[in-house]
């Protein structure tokens, strides 16, 4: 089947990861990124780019979003009307069967049925509770105007795919969506060992692994181990992914950007995995550690539980206290410590949290006959132009303001929250923690952040490549397409 994938990057690894699962599934993957048309910087000489579109956007985004005007400067419904504008444009030029789009920050404006693949909504996102103890303000209001489109464009899919059940149940209650026309295909593990992992467990080794520090509870965590290096002076801190400068208390170590096979050595290493994250959608990361063998303590935040299940810990987010708790209980409990570690990777392979097995179910979706949705969401401002495409893909040809769209590729690794293989799931996410996508998750943490990466909010995997100004870059330009291998579990 030929399927045009409508995205924006690399969403921390998640694009690429789907691009080669479902490319071994046999089908034909062109890519197509409309996010070009806003971007503030040119993605080779990274100059400004001043352009009406570009300074309108800025405008109209000041005056929603006030001081978060940069970061939410995609979450207007005039950057939602160019990008479907340029999505429309784009797709007139490929021949394909079916879309499948991720996230919600546009529409595709095509003739052609449409799939989405989600991580989050702009409605479930709205009602994080603001977190000031952790620097986390108060998520946006997205306005009636993009939660308009937004609905439109849930019900003129052909079909949704949801990374989690929460994702699912906020498309029926917020949206109306019919539960019939909405599949959880989960997310898949970023980091996944060629063997079973041998466990190197000193008894003493806590592992964080995560860019965004803020969001992800880096100083929730910090404190909590404060608190339990008064009773365990001889326990160890050890974070991966963090770019920023942390005052450290003592025993705690950030490693920054780590290589991707360090990652693995870490988390196989890990007394203990802890992530008290504040704002996670998804949370790919948790995955990533329980394909490992290393117990994980999380937070009852977004899909986390439903991830964890019972083969982790659970705590309430920002409760300090309450996680030092819970990583002395299981400091004390080898055996219990040891069950969770095979619990957890047991669970990642039994419910299919692996992107070959994701792009299984979300093959099955795209191949469901509905020829009552051919993508006309009601909308005035993202009813679908009706274009034929021609008969020929050229991938070479400059489709809009010089964008261009391009076939699946075979090479590269995607950055990820630590500087690999991305463990977060999605989109750059805003300043105050919020996945920039209507679904995301964070941004990749492997390369510094670009100019044009605005936080999504609400609606699909979280981006994370660097943002470019063309679909085809030259030559001289790394893609951001870059493909992994998707290894498959022993």
């Amino acid at each position: 089947m030929r399927i045009a994938y409508l995205n924006y990057g690399g969403q921390s690894g998640v694009t690429p990861s789907i691009e080669r699962a479902l490319t071994a599934l046999g089908h034909q993957i062109t890519n197509v990124d409309p996010t070009f048309v806003l971007e503030l910087r040119d993605p080779i000489t990274r100059r400004p780019r001043p352009t009406p579109r570009v300074l309108m956007l800025l405008l109209r985004s000041a005056l929603q979003h006030g001081r978060k005007a940069v970061v939410h400067r995609w979450n207007t419904t005039y950057a939602f009307d160019q990008h479907s504008r340029a999505a429309g444009e784009m797709l007139s030029h490929v021949q394909a069967d079916v879309v499948l789009q991720n996230g919600a920050l546009f529409a595709p404006r095509t003739h052609l049925p449409y799939v989405l693949l989600l991580d989050n909504t702009s409605l479930l996102a709205q009602r994080q509770p603001a977190m000031p103890e952790a620097g986390i303000g108060k998520q946006i209001a997205f306005g009636r105007g993009w939660i308009e489109r937004e609905r439109d464009l849930y019900l003129g899919a052909a079909g949704i795919a949801t990374f989690s059940q929460v994702v699912r149940q906020s498309l029926i209650d917020d949206y109306g969506v019919d539960p019939g026309r909405i599949s959880v295909t989960f997310a898949g593990a970023n980091i996944v060992p060629a063997q079973e992992p041998v466990r190197d467990d000193d008894g003493r080794t806590l592992v964080f692994v995560g860019k965004e520090w803020p969001r992800k509870g880096g100083p929730v965590l910090l404190r909590a181990f404060e608190i339990l290096r008064r009773t365990r002076p001889e326990v160890r801190l050890l974070l991966a992914g963090p770019t920023e400068p942390l005052e450290l208390p003592r025993g705690a170590t950030n490693l920054g950007l780590v290589p991707f096979a360090e990652v693995e050595r870490l988390l196989c290493s890990a007394t203990l995995f802890v992530l008290p994250t504040l704002r996670e959608p998804f949370g790919i990361a948790y995955l990533d550690a329980m394909l490992c063998k290393a117990p994980c303590i999380g937070t009852r935040v977004g899909a986390v539980p439903e991830i964890l299940g019972d083969a982790g810990v659970l705590v309430p987010p920002g409760d300090a206290d309450a996680l030092a708790r819970a990583m002395a209980s299981l400091l004390d409990d080898p055996e219990r410590r040891s069950a969770m570690g095979a619990a957890g990777r047991r669970r990642v392979i039994e419910r299919g949290y692996l992107w070959p097995d994701v792009a299984r179910r979300l093959d099955d979706l795209l191949r469901r006959p509905n020829k009552a949705s051919s993508g006309t969401a009601s909308h005035a401002s993202c009813a679908p132009r009706v274009l034929q495409p021609p008969r020929k893909l050229r991938p070479e040809r400059p489709i809009w303001g010089g964008g261009r769209v391009e076939p699946a590729s075979d090479a590269g690794v995607p950055e990820s929250d630590c500087g690999v293989p991305a463990s977060d799931g999605g989109v750059p996410a805003s300043e105050d923690g919020v996945p920039a996508s209507a679904g995301g998750e964070p941004a990749s943490a492997g390369v510094p952040a670009s100019a044009g990466g605005p936080a999504s909010s609400g609606g699909a995997p979280q981006g994370s490549s660097a943002s470019t100004d063309a679909c085809v870059l030259p030559a001289t330009h790394p893609s951001r397409y870059a493909t992994p291998g998707v290894p498959s579990v022993p």
